[in-house]
C-alpha cells in the first residue's frame, strides 16, 4: 500500500509541474500576443479639423483728418470741412441710441465746432464740420473727427486705406467765407 502512495504522490507531483509549466506557457504566449505590432488593418480616419469660428461683428472708431497744407495766401486755418467716405464691404456707420450716426468733432477742431447731420447712402456717410459763430478763427490741417462703423459678423476687418474719400472740400476759414482751398487730402485712421 505504501507503493500506492508513493505512487500516488509521484503521479501528484509531475500533474503539478504539467499544469505549473501549462501557465507558464500561456502567460508567455499572452504576453507576446499584446506586442504592439502595427499589422494589417486600415488606419484611423483622420480627425476633420473644426469648423471655422465666425468673426463676431465689432465696432470700430476711425479718425478723419486733413493731410497737405491749406493754399498760400489766406488765413491758414479751415473753417469747415465736408467729406463724403466710402465704407469697405461689410462696414456700415454706427449709431447713437437717438439714431443718428456716431460722427463726433475732435483733434484740431476747436471746442464749439459743430457737426452737421450725417448722411448714409449706398455705402457711403457724409457729413460736414463746421467752426461755430463763437469761434471764427477756424481750425488747422489735422484730425478733425471721430467716427464710429461696426464690421458685421463674418466680414474682414479693414484696414486705412479701405476707407476712401470719393469727395471731399475744405473751406478757408475767413469770417464767414465760403472760399474753398486746395492741398488738402482727407485721409483715415482707425484706432
Amino acid at each position: 500500500m505504501v507503493e500506492h502512495y508513493q505512487y500516488l504522490i509521484e503521479r501528484k507531483t509531475v500533474m503539478m509541474n504539467i499544469i505549473k509549466m501549462m501557465i507558464v506557457c500561456c502567460l508567455l504566449i499572452f504576453v507576446a500576443g499584446c506586442g504592439g505590432g502595427g499589422g494589417g488593418g486600415t488606419p484611423p480616419a483622420p480627425t476633420p479639423p473644426p469648423a471655422p469660428t465666425p468673426t463676431p461683428a465689432k465696432d470700430i472708431t476711425v479718425k478723419i483728418l486733413t493731410t497737405g497744407v491749406i493754399a498760400p495766401g489766406g488765413t491758414g486755418k479751415l473753417g469747415g470741412a465736408e467729406v463724403t467716405v466710402a465704407l469697405p464691404a461689410g462696414v456700415t456707420p454706427r449709431t447713437n441710441p437717438d439714431g443718428s450716426y456716431v460722427v463726433t468733432v475732435s483733434g484740431v477742431a476747436v471746442p464749439g465746432t459743430l457737426v452737421y447731420t450725417p448722411i448714409y447712402t449706398n455705402g457711403t456717410l457724409k457729413f460736414k464740420v463746421n467752426s461755430s459763430l463763437a469761434d471764427p478763427d477756424g481750425f488747422v490741417v489735422g484730425e478733425f473727427a471721430t467716427v464710429g462703423f461696426t464690421v458685421a459678423a463674418g466680414a474682414t476687418s479693414p484696414v486705412n486705406t479701405d476707407f476712401t474719400f470719393p469727395s471731399s472740400s475744405f473751406i478757408e476759414s475767413q469770417s464767414y467765407s465760403t472760399v474753398r482751398t486746395t492741398g488738402l487730402t482727407p485721409v483715415a485712421q482707425i484706432q
